[in-house]
């Protein structure tokens, strides 16, 4: 994942917006487990500035400090430590890759579905005080995209589990393929025991 992903999946894991200028733990913590996951897992190898640019901004000091506080806790708070254990298994896809990706999908997709739907609310609201053209055409075109976003929704879990079935079957397959061999060669070891056994037979 990239910096900004990796920012959206803590996002959605924790249910906030961690770039909010709050001093509250509620905040303050997922903010630190961003920092570190960030600073250690992002592909795009990010410096500490570009890490406090895309949660905020805050400046490369406070992210350093985040990241030793991240360490601080895990090792003295058995809350924290808890919490990025349960964040840790998310991030790294606990039943492998396809479910992880399924699961990211899932988060990014549900997320903007949001994003639409409460930007769709905020003008029905606008409209009912001003009544205007404008803003029904403006809720018009987003409910339309609200309704496209739904449909590829759908459609990318379909594909994702596709994917995953198809996967699936590929291993049945591999594994009715070993079973076949290990049958011949159990077959073949048989036939060669009952060769060895008839010469010796033969030569008394």
């Amino acid at each position: 994942m990239t910096t900004k992903e990796i920012l959206q999946f803590t996002n959605d894991f924790f249910g906030k917006d961690i770039t909010m200028w709050s001093r509250k733990r509620k905040y303050t913590e997922p903010r630190f487990i961003f920092f570190y996951y960030a600073r250690k897992y992002s592909e795009d190898k990010p410096s500490l500035e570009d890490i406090g640019m895309e949660c905020g901004p805050r400046n490369h000091s406070t992210v350093l400090n985040g990241i030793k506080k991240f360490h601080q806790y895990c090792e003295t708070d058995k809350r924290f430590l808890h919490m990025a254990s349960d964040y840790h298994r998310a991030f790294k896809g606990v039943g492998g890759v396809v479910k992880l990706k399924m699961n990211y999908e899932k988060l990014t997709l549900t997320s903007r579905v949001e994003i639409l739907s409460k930007e769709v609310e905020i003008l029905k609201g606008k409209l009912a005080l001003a009544d205007t053209s404008i803003a029904e055409e403006k809720i018009k075109e987003l409910e339309r995209k609200l309704s496209q976003e739904n449909l590829k929704n759908e459609r990318k879990i379909q594909s994702l589990k596709s994917n995953s079935d198809m996967l699936k079957r590929h291993i049945k397959k591999l594994e009715e393929k070993l079973k076949w061999k290990s049958e011949q060669l159990d077959l073949q070891i048989l036939k060669n025991k009952g060769k060895k056994s008839f010469q010796l037979n033969y030569g008394k």
